[in-house]
């Protein structure tokens, strides 16, 4: 029976079920969309996992491992694994009239074990392909590197010492996953061909992967979990096909993670104006449900009427929103797909439906139980009295039911943004924004009626309105404040990140960064860019080291399963799965600050083996992830000998200066004679004089390879460019969620003053009279909405920037004032859109409707 009392009240009240259902529908879609991405992405991943690391299982580190650790793996994998050795460093490459930094990457014949590299001319080649490159001194380039070098198949390239023929262009690449960001492109030699280049020296930054073909069967998840457990060097990293996959996914996931608490704004928009829309069609069944009440049906059988309709149209909506999304899906891939170099097949799963299903008639049902509480308090009485009509209780005992909305709410920003700080301080920010945005409509509203005896017919009656249907005038206030303040909140964050990136307050950025300088190339190097007429600067020693004990205490690698972590609990567990590179420096550069304990004391005096521990300065981020505090005594293994230090300060870098920086530094006296290499840059140049020093440096030291860090910066200030026009389009998502919001509540609003607009017509007001009205007050309150949601994106931008981006934050006026300019209009001619048909009704149409 109330099944079929809740299908009665839906089809009777076909207008507020539609507009319910098209409202939860919009603000659902944006978020079900990005769910099916996400779930489309990672099956993607998950089908071509072996293809992307190439092998069943890789183990990588920046030095060769010892033949204790190769028994182990041995031990482990068991004889019957193939292995094949990959060795990757950045250097130098040279063609006869420029040079340019490559990813060069050595490999033996039998790799790739799965994928393939499609070759121009040479046509596809795999594991089981024969490889000139492998023979002969031969390599295999990108085209972007062919185009920036002028060169083709035939010609002759110059790597380190040797003289290679590029023998063919790489036109798709199977293993481009092992490493997803790239500062250059890949060149492939062969491995036994690398030793030629003289390349390979002490210091040299080298990375060695060993990948393995496991025997038909065998647990690839499980016997990586092993070796990881047994190889307890946090710089020897292994990973799964599985794992690998994920890798290469984490910057996607991390864009993934932000769209989806953008999408969380327009979910909230919805909730706003299904709320709205419930409570105004509550009040006008107020009369229906005192009289069931009076009848003797028990308020709460009453509420079931209610809670099952509002279960059915949400339900409905999830299946719309998903529906819609299927179709749009390829539309989101082909938008979002641009960080993976793997085809992405579009799949909704049953996941994604019954998540829909939860938030559509759970979350309905959850935002509407404050209203349906309050007819506890609804008394039947009123009907026998004259005058008198049944009304919802307006006191506040319907908020502690708000409670379990927000919770839901607050948990999903913790499931999109994989992180407890980041979505609990989205969550908690953006509602504190709405709560803020709410206060300032009602102190405004209210100073409104201040001006009831403005003299313009049409202000004072459009201000009256506004006060006499506060809840509706707050929500739309909210709707249009709260999608202004995402839309002006994403750019001023990325103008703020990007302007930084380019040109840091701390120092210069440099046009150059060397490294891999040898000891004994410091003063020759020194000596032929001052000839250039130029300087090497910040020049700073690099020293590989493994931390094995802290405080006395062994130091471990962490072990535990990946899944199911926050993003937080993923980046600590890679910073502690890592080698360190180590330096040494008399003073503090002015791209760091010591933010806690004392400056060194000067040259160490001692034996840092035996005697008393050295003073280190450690990153503040790094000693957090790391658990690490001052006066921490911390034991380095370097080249087989123990090093001890002890934290004496703890310092703040800005690593947008692209100085040579480091997490852990030594006072000087101890590691000078460790071995080494060195870094340094080379200040700003024109586009000439740049390459004039990089192929001059290149032709004397084939071994020193440089970065050009404006190609750098352009790199990354495209990357952020690329994720700030997807979460433009999902805060443009919201803000049209927002109209929607502020079309319901027009409409609503031009539909229950029917009979004071047929009132108003009757004694001789115009249609354009009482349009007008509606115009000035919707254009009122857009206005202030809009210039509000602007003045609070600037302060929540401010306090992203204090709390996630180290205070980095700079002022844009134009964004903001475009669209504080914009939403207005939009506003109004959404308004008018809305209101237009009822308001042009003639006045005995309204007299014979029924209200």
């Amino acid at each position: 029976m109330w099944l079929r009392l809740a299908f009665r009240e839906i089809l009777n009240n076909r207008r507020f079920s539609l507009f319910f259902v098209f409202n939860l529908s919009l603000g659902l879609f944006g978020f079900l969309s990005l769910d099916a991405f996400k779930v489309s992405m990672q099956r993607s991943l998950a089908e071509h996992s072996r293809s992307i690391l190439t092998a069943d299982i890789g183990v990588e580190s920046r030095r060769v491992l010892t033949a204790q650790e190769d028994q182990i793996i041995r031990q482990v994998l068991g004889s019957g694994a193939e292995e094949t050795r990959l060795w990757t460093l950045y250097s130098m490459v040279a063609s006869s009239s420029t040079s340019r930094l490559a990813n060069l990457t050595a490999i033996q014949n039998n790799y790739p074990f799965y994928g393939q590299i499609t070759l121009d001319p040479s046509g596809i080649v795999t594991g089981d392909s024969p490889k000139n490159l492998v023979k002969e001194k031969s390599a295999w380039i990108y085209p972007e590197m062919a185009m920036a070098m002028q060169v083709k198949a035939g010609d002759t390239l110059r790597i380190g010492s040797a003289r290679f023929r590029v023998s063919d262009l790489v036109k798709e690449d199977a293993g481009n996953g092992w490493r997803s960001f790239d500062l250059a492109p890949r060149v492939y030699i062969g491995l036994d061909q690398l030793k030629d280049t003289g390349l390979i020296a002490g210091g040299s930054v080298i990375w060695y992967t060993r990948l393995f073909k496991l025997l038909p069967g065998q647990d690839s998840d499980a016997l990586a979990h092993r070796l990881n457990t047994r190889l307890n060097d946090p710089g020897v990293e292994v990973e799964s096909a599985r794992q690998s996959s994920e890798s290469v996914g984490r910057m996607q996931g991390f864009l993934n993670d932000y769209l989806g608490l953008a999408s969380l704004v327009s979910l909230f928009l919805a909730g706003l104006g299904a709320a709205y829309l419930f409570r105004s069609f509550l009040s006008r069944r107020l009369k229906d449900i005192a009289i069931l009440i009076s009848l003797g049906v028990d308020p709460r059988k009453a509420r079931n009427i209610y809670l099952l309709q509002l279960g059915i149209l949400g339900g409905t909506a999830a299946c719309l929103s998903s529906l819609f999304a299927w179709i749009v899906l390829p539309l989101t891939i082909r938008a979002l797909s641009w960080f993976l170099a793997y085809p992405i097949h579009p799949v909704i799963n049953l996941w994604s439906f019954a998540l829909a299903l939860l938030i559509g008639a759970g979350g309905s049902i959850l935002i509407c139980l404050p209203f349906l509480a309050r007819l506890s308090g609804l008394s039947p009485g009123a009907l026998f009295q004259e005058n008198e009509q049944p009304a919802l209780e307006g006191s506040l005992r319907g908020l502690p039911w708000a409670t379990p909305a927000l919770l839901l709410y607050w948990g999903f920003g913790i499931l999109e943004a994989h992180s407890w700080r980041v979505g609990s301080l989205f969550v908690g920010v953006f509602l504190s924004a709405g709560a803020l945005l709410a206060g300032l409509g009602w102190i405004g509203i209210h100073l409104l009626t201040r001006f009831a005896g403005w003299r313009r017919l049409t202000l004072r009656l459009a201000w009256r309105n506004l006060s006499r249907n506060r809840f509706g005038s707050l929500s739309a206030f909210m709707a249009i404040g709260l999608g202004t303040l995402l839309i002006n909140l994403i750019p001023q964050v990325q103008t703020s990140l990007g302007t930084e990136i380019a040109e840091p307050k701390v120092s210069q950025v440099p046009s150059l960064f060397l490294f891999n300088i040898q000891d004994d190339q410091v003063v020759p190097l020194e000596r032929f860019v001052r000839a250039q007429g130029q300087a090497l600067e910040k020049l700073t020693p690099l020293i590989r080291g493994r931390l094995i004990r802290v405080n006395g205490n062994a130091f471990k690698k962490d072990t535990g399963p990946a899944e199911r972590r926050t993003r937080e609990e993923e980046r600590d567990s890679r910073f502690r799965n890592r080698g360190f590179n180590l330096t040494y420096r008399e003073r503090l550069t002015e791209s760091e600050k010591i933010v806690k304990g004392k400056d060194f004391s000067g040259s160490y005096q001692g034996d840092p083996a035996a005697g008393p521990p050295a003073e280190i300065s450690v990153e503040r981020e790094f000693a957090k992830r790391l658990g690490l505090h001052l006066k921490d005594v911390l034991e380095f293994d370097i080249q087989g000998v123990p090093v001890r230090g002890q934290i004496v300060n703890l310092r703040k870098v800005q690593w947008a200066s692209f100085q040579p920086n480091f997490f852990v530094q030594f006072q000087p006296g101890v590691l000078e004679g460790a071995p080494k290499t060195y870094l340094a840059s080379i200040k700003r140049l024109d586009r000439a004089e740049k390459a004039r020093l990089q192929n001059g440096i290149v032709a004397h030291f084939p071994n020193v390879s440089m970065i050009d860090i404006s190609t750098l910066v352009e790199k990354i200030v495209g990357i952020f460019k690329q994720m700030g026009l997807a979460l433009r389009v999902m805060a443009l998502l919201s803000l049209f969620a927002g109209f929607v919001v502020l079309f319901s509540i027009a409409n609503h609003q031009a539909s229950t003053r029917r009979q004071e607009s047929n009132l108003m017509k009757v004694l001789g007001a115009s249609p354009g009279l009482i349009q007008a009205i509606f115009d000035w007050e919707f254009a009122t309150l857009a206005f202030f909405a809009a210039g509000f949601g602007t003045l609070v994106s600037v302060g929540m931008s401010y306090l992203f920037s204090l709390v996630l981006f180290d205070k980095v934050w700079i002022f844009t006026w134009l964004s903001p004032l475009l669209v504080t300019l914009a939403i207005p209009l939009m506003s109004l001619v959404t308004v008018h859109a809305a209101t237009r048909r009822l308001l042009r009704q003639k006045p005995l149409a309204l007299l014979q409707s029924e209200y």
